[in-house]
């Protein structure tokens, strides 16, 4: 890997790390050789691997800690983990996947610049649902969305939880999703677009893979359990998948179909 990439998703990580009192748990999705490197660094300032607890244990506090490791350091420019392009084969292999008609209701619920949108036919029925305001005005400006039957919301996806069935009562034959995935974002969005999803329906997307590991926090509890009882499929992604914009970093595909109302 390159030093200077695998830097960055060092940098990266540091910045997404969870800190409770002496202990520093580090990011589930970064590489393999970055998450060496942040664990030299880690151990470097004082820490010691602690598998029970699945992060870094310090003998004081660990906030001041990491904020000495970060003292000086320069930020990358953008933020390169919280949202990230698809690239062309992946795109191609979620459509595929989801094996979307010309019929269905499509939903991207964290939509970006558009890369599986563009997979899609022009008079295809899309939502989009985008936070970003220099992304939704080059949505606005797409074909699909200026000719065709794509409609695009500048919201957070997540603002619907906890509002009625649906996305505020509409749901959708297929979803096709990379979320963002700081502090586990990308397993609360994955789980909420589920609740969206009209029966028969297909839900592919990538998250991290860090629900895998046997940690006791409650969100990746409850993705565990949300996996097992969808019966969801995954796939395990290369490492340099989202290198055109992000960090090397590990990555799963999933996909599951929601049961229809009579089988």
């Amino acid at each position: 890997m390159n030093e200077s990439v695998t830097g960055v998703a060092v940098l990266e990580a540091l910045r997404d790390v969870r800190v409770d009192r002496n202990t520093i748990r580090v990011p589930r999705w970064i590489g393999g050789e970055a998450a060496l490197l942040l664990g030299r660094i880690l151990k470097d300032a004082g820490g010691s691997w602690n598998r029970e607890v699945d992060g870094y244990q310090f003998r004081t506090e660990a906030l001041p800690v990491l904020k000495r490791v970060l003292e000086g350091t320069p930020r990358p420019a953008g933020n390169r983990l919280a949202t990230f392009e698809t690239p062309e084969a992946l795109a191609d292999r979620m459509r595929d996947l989801a094996a979307v008609t010309v019929v269905d209701h499509v939903l991207e619920p964290s939509a970006g610049r558009g890369r599986l949108i563009a997979k899609l036919p022009r008079q295809q029925r899309i939502t989009a649902i985008e936070v970003d305001p220099n992304r939704v005005t080059h949505l606005a400006m797409t074909l699909h969305c200026r000719e065709g039957a794509m409609s695009v919301s500048q919201t957070n996806f997540l603002g619907h939880v906890g509002k009625g069935h649906g996305y505020f009562g509409t749901f959708f034959n297929t979803i096709l999703m990379t979320p963002p995935r700081r502090q586990n974002e990308d397993l609360r969005h994955v789980m909420a677009a589920w609740d969206c999803l009209a029966p028969g329906g297909t839900l592919v997307a990538v998250v991290s893979p860090g629900w895998e590991r046997p940690a006791n926090e409650t969100e990746l509890l409850l993705f565990r359990r949300w996996f097992a009882t969808v019966q969801a499929h995954q796939e395990e992604l290369a490492e340099d998948t989202f290198t055109e914009s992000a960090p090397p970093m590990q990555s799963r595909l999933i996909w599951a179909v929601m049961p229809p109302l009579i089988q």
